[in-house]
């Protein structure tokens, strides 16, 4: 489907629909306070890549300055493998003293890989404290409406999904090689968010999140992030492809936020973390890592 867009109307539209929200008429929104917050530590952060756009069968554990970079084990059926699809969802395990928390960070492209992989991975959604939505392009949401068709039930009667700004809802579109004209590219629907009992909380701050992660807020399309070599979202050398799980033990490291939008990746030995580098999009949220 193509559609003409006008650039003035599209901002027009957008900066309406922010209005209702600003006024309580989607009483399923929350506006994250910008008060200054004190930075979360926790003693271990386990990161499960459950979609990405390659993964390596063969890749055999490596340790790496405290960072422990497992694979999977193969599943009982050969027929039923890990699926690869343009797209990133991960599972985020922390700890910090006695206390434990399970976030997940986008939903990949599509429901049934999604799902695919999180029954092969074995992931228990009973377990999540909170949902994240790195930025509003549909291969990080597009897997979000299935799961919650089918796991609804097993989440937090009050959930959370935590956002950036309304930049998150808004309707894209790709260019077309016929000028002025656009095809459709999606958009994340807060209504059915809303039939689904999710508050959306939009953070165009930094933002606590279930104690043990936050925001980063807003992150322009220029900013200090750079993408490490060979990390960029287009490689096929990722350091925690597919299906593989990352564990990180340090003592108390302090909680760093992750610019978000592209691959995972090793900082310098320096600084001993994993987080995941943004180069494209206006990313608005991510989760925390430590350091």
């Amino acid at each position: 489907m193509t559609t003409d867009l006008a650039r003035r109307d599209f901002l027009k539209a957008s900066a309406a629909f922010a209005g209702v929200a600003a006024t309580g008429a989607f009483s399923c929104v929350e506006i994250a306070s910008a008060a200054p917050i004190a930075v979360p530590t926790v003693d271990k952060l386990s990161i499960q890549v459950l979609v990405d756009s390659s993964f390596d069968q063969f890749f055999r554990p490596k340790q790496a300055n405290g960072v422990s970079i497992t694979p999977l084990p193969r599943g009982a059926d050969y027929r039923t493998p890990v699926h690869s699809e343009w797209g990133l969802s991960l599972w985020l395990e922390s700890q910090a003293g006695g206390d434990q928390r399970t976030l997940m960070l986008d939903y990949g492209y599509t429901r049934e890989v999604l799902i695919n992989n999180m029954e092969l991975v074995g992931v228990d959604p009973s377990k999540i404290d909170a949902l994240i939505v790195s930025h509003g392009h549909y291969d990080h949401f597009g897997g979000l409406n299935g799961f919650l068709d089918k796991f609804r039930d097993k989440l937090p009667a009050e959930v959370k999904l935590y956002a950036g700004g309304e930049d998150n809802f808004c309707h894209r579109v790709n260019a077309t090689p016929t000028k002025g004209q656009f095809a459709d590219f999606g958009a994340l629907d807060r209504r059915q968010l809303a039939s689904q009992k999710v508050t959306i909380v939009l953070c165009e701050t930094p933002t606590v999140i279930a104690g043990h992660a936050f925001t980063t807020g807003k992150i322009t399309r220029r900013s200090i992030e750079r993408v490490l070599p060979q990390t960029g979202s287009n490689s096929a050398s990722r350091t925690a492809s597919a299906a593989t799980s990352v564990t990180i033990c340090r003592p108390r490291w302090k909680a760093r936020s992750c610019p978000t939008n592209t691959s995972m990746s090793t900082r310098p030995a320096s600084t001993c973390g994993i987080s995941a580098s943004s180069s494209s999009a206006p990313a608005a949220t991510s989760a925390s890592s430590i350091r």
